[in-house]
């Protein structure tokens, strides 16, 4: 408890700062909000208004060693999660993340438990990026295939930002309002202009 004093910076007497965590009471969005425009001031400061604002969304998982049936006592929020690395379903918890950076450096702007029957994580991305104020940035949305939908390509072009994702060959585009599938899309435009963005040892064709 003592470290925990030094480090807040204000000098106030130890017991205080005991009987605030044993029986203080704060809001919790409050402080995440607080934390947050903190978070976006120093990423203003770090650059310039000329430089794009790079707003990343993602998932991660974090495996637990057994799941509820077979541990004496069942981690809370655990659950069943399909992880792309083992191709099979695991016992984790799964976080929703948001990165928030310009000049190449990035901040953790949020970052919540993923619990199945409470919210999607669309929702759960949108609300982060409804906590991101409009500025005088060009902010570019980067998402993988899975946040690639409808709701949240909507509500990105409605704040007047950009979005930066692939899309899965199973999703359907409106072309002259004709549906076609993204993969039958994807072969007409291969002999078209594009450009090619290698990441490790994949290349992808990058279509605006």
């Amino acid at each position: 408890m003592t470290v925990r004093r030094n480090s807040s910076l204000w000098h106030r007497q130890l017991t205080s700062v005991t009987r605030f965590f044993q029986y203080g009471q704060w809001n919790e969005q409050g402080v995440q909000r607080k934390l947050q425009r903190a978070i976006y001031q120093q990423i203003q400061q770090m650059s310039s208004s000329e430089d794009p604002l790079m707003v990343i969304i993602d998932d991660s998982i974090c495996p637990k060693t057994k799941p509820s049936s077979q541990a004496l006592e069942p981690t809370e929020g655990a659950s069943y999660h399909f992880d792309h690395k083992q191709g099979k379903p695991i016992y984790a918890h799964q976080w929703v993340t948001t990165m928030i950076g310009a000049r190449g450096s990035f901040l953790p702007f949020a970052m919540t438990p993923y619990v199945k029957e409470e919210y999607s994580k669309l929702d759960m991305a949108r609300d982060y990026m409804d906590q991101i104020p409009d500025g005088t940035w060009d902010v570019y949305v980067l998402t993988d295939s899975w946040y690639a939908a409808t709701l949240l390509i909507d509500y990105i072009q409605e704040r007047g930002w950009h979005v930066i994702g692939g899309l899965k060959s199973n999703r359907v585009l409106l072309n002259d309002r004709v549906s076609q599938p993204v993969r039958e899309w994807a072969q007409q435009k291969e002999d078209q202009t594009s450009c090619i963005v290698t990441v490790g040892d994949t290349s992808y064709r990058v279509h605006r």
